[in-house]
Formats: C-alpha cells, structure tokens, sequence
C-alpha cells in the first residue's frame, strides 16, 4: 500500500480517481461514515460491510484501524465501487488511517479536515464500547449517529450499560447492529400476531424456545447476542417482570411471570452452515391453552419461514414468509435509514443490564 502524509490526502484523490479509469462513472457521496475497527480477525468483516453498504448507500468512509503497538500514523486513500448489473456506475472515496495506539489522540484532528462539511456523519464503533478510549466521545460527539457492534462487547451487561450511558450524555441517536440484525424476526411477529386471537395467544405464552447458530465464525465473539435481543423484545412488549436466569452449558434458561403465570423462556444452540452465525433459526412458542406455534426457517432456503399452529384439537396447515435479505451489511443500511433512537431498543438495554455478567458470559 502506498502510504502518503495526511496534508496530501485531498491533492491524492483527484489522482486516484485518474489512475483508476473512472471517467465514466460518477463520484457519489450521501453522508459521511467514519468506522472505528480494530486490526483483527474481523478487518475483512468490516470490509465487506463497506461494499454492501455502498451499494445502497454512497458515501466518504473514513476507515480507522487501530493496532495494538509500534509507533506510526499510516494514511492512504482509495476507491470504492458497487456493482450494480455488472456494471460499476459510480464510486466512493475511502480514505484509511492505520494508528497504533500510541499516536491515536492524533485521529480527531487529521480526520476532521476531510469530513464532507454538508452531509451528516454516521460512526461504526466496530469495538467494545465499555473500554477505555481515549478519542472515542470525540468522535461519538462529531457524529449525527453511532452505530454500535454487541458482536464485539466482552460483557453483554456491561454493552448495556454503556449504552444506557452514552444515550443520556450524546447529543446523537444511537443503535446495535445485531439489534437491526433481527428487524426482520420483529416484522414477522408484527405481521403474525395481529389479530384478537393471535395476540391472546402470545399474551398466554408459558414456554419460548429460540435456537440460534453456533456454527463457527472468527468475527462472531457473542454467538448469542440476537437470540438474547429478540427474547428481550419479546419481553418488553409485552409487560412481562424478569425474575432469574440460569445458565445450562451453552443454553440460557430465563424465567418471567405475567398475569397469566410464569413464563421460561429457552435460548438453545443450532447449526446451519448456509446462514451466519449467531441468527436466529426457529423459534417455539406454547401457549396455557395449548396453542403451539412454531416458526422454523429453511435450511437452504434461509429468507424463507414456515409458520405452524396447532392446539390439542387441530393442526393448521402451515403458512411461509419471506424474511428481509440478511446480507452483511444490510444491517448498517438499515440503522443508517432509521432516525433517533428506538425506545423499544432503549428498553431491551435495561432488561439486558439486569443479568448477571457471570452467567451469560459463561455460556457465550
């Protein structure tokens, strides 16, 4: 990589743009979006967030890669460019600045110049954001929304809290990837449960079961992180009091109580190799009358959702639903497309600060 001072990034672009042929493609850039990564295993993660989220969205990426030692400030620039039918119709500029952690108080001031002054700024903080950082409010504070990565959380409980934190004291939204990760399973209960007898029935709820992957990925640290989101939202919505959680190998066991009695709710392990890891696969819900509702997503066929219903007396026949692509990257555009921050969402992160660190971690 060919590395240049950071004065000459502005002078280098017009030259990159040159050397890459792009007279026939037009230069597009809607926001600004600064990413904050450490160098790791999930630098090509990252990357491939990058180019779906331009597919959708053209911008100025300011990537910054953090390493752990040495003594240097490497700057240089590049081009981005979607394909769309094939063809390459217009490209983005990244400029990427690789920091050890010594020099990293010198990002704010040699970032700001070459923030698009007219267009907001969008922030992935691709790292724990409960650690110690020296520039990370800077940043958060120059931002029009921060994008968080749980994925990347040690302590899920301390996430939370943080969370909680930085919502109070910023001036911008906030939002988790993984939380936009299950929008889709959020639209499908919306859509299910909406009629009189479908919304009984969830209201009498006493037993959940949500299996998610735990097929290996190195980028995926909290396999888990989905499933406990969506049980959480679950929860949320419909008034139920957290009371215990228990912690069984890789499973989680929480325990609630409504008005109609108590509820357990089981977060277990799955495989599938043709989805992500940490997604959720099926989810079961049985009901104190005896309603049994099953939605199980197709092995191969990952977008698709068979929905089952039946009771002591009859069996439906079963129902499909198409879920909202999952492609890496989606979920960025997403929290990009959405404005402020979600109560809901706000709410899930106060449920979740209530469990023991001890016991969910140990069971990631």
């Amino acid at each position: 990589m060919n590395y240049i001072k950071p004065k000459e990034i502005e002078s280098q672009l017009p030259y990159i743009h040159c050397k890459n042929q792009l007279i026939s493609t037009t230069k597009a850039s809607l926001f600004n979006l600064i990413i904050y990564t450490k160098k790791n295993k999930r630098e090509e993660y990252i990357k491939q967030i990058l180019k779906n989220i331009i597919r959708y969205y053209p911008c100025r990426i300011i990537l910054i890669t953090v390493c752990e030692s040495g003594d240097f400030l490497n700057t240089s620039v590049n081009i981005l460019t979607p394909e769309k039918n094939g063809k390459n119709t217009i490209f983005c500029d990244i400029i990427n600045f690789e920091v050890s952690i010594s020099f990293i108080e010198r990002i704010p001031f040699v970032i700001i110049p070459h923030l698009l002054s007219d267009r907001p700024v969008y922030l992935l903080w691709a790292d724990d954001p409960s650690e110690d950082n020296l520039i990370s409010m800077k940043l958060k504070n120059l931002s029009t929304r921060t994008v968080f990565d749980s994925e990347t959380a040690i302590h899920i409980t301390d996430f939370s809290n943080t969370l909680i934190r930085l919502h109070d004291t910023l001036a911008c939204s906030i939002g988790d990837l993984s939380w936009a990760r299950i929008a889709p399973w959020r639209a499908l209960f919306v859509h299910y449960f909406n009629t009189e007898d479908k919304i009984d029935c969830i209201n009498k709820t006493k037993q959940i079961n949500i299996v998610y992957n735990n097929f290996r990925a190195d980028q995926c640290l909290h396999k888990k992180i989905q499933s406990l989101y969506f049980q959480g939202y679950l929860s949320v919505k419909l008034g139920w009091k957290f009371n215990s959680v228990i912690g069984i190998k890789e499973d989680l066991l929480f325990k609630y109580h409504s008005d109609y009695g108590p509820i357990d709710i089981a977060l277990t392990v799955g495989k599938n190799t043709n989805l992500q890891s940490g997604r959720l696969i099926k989810i079961e819900l049985v009901s104190y009358d005896n309603q049994h509702i099953s939605f199980e997503r197709d092995f191969e066929h990952i977008d698709k959702v068979k929905i089952q219903l039946s009771t002591s007396s009859h069996c439906e026949m079963p129902i499909h639903h198409i879920l909202e692509s999952e492609d890496i990257g989606k979920s960025m555009s997403y929290e990009i497309y959405n404005q402020g921050t979600s109560e809901t969402f706000l709410k899930v992160l106060k449920l979740l600060s209530l469990y023991p660190n001890e016991i969910i971690c140990s069971c990631v």
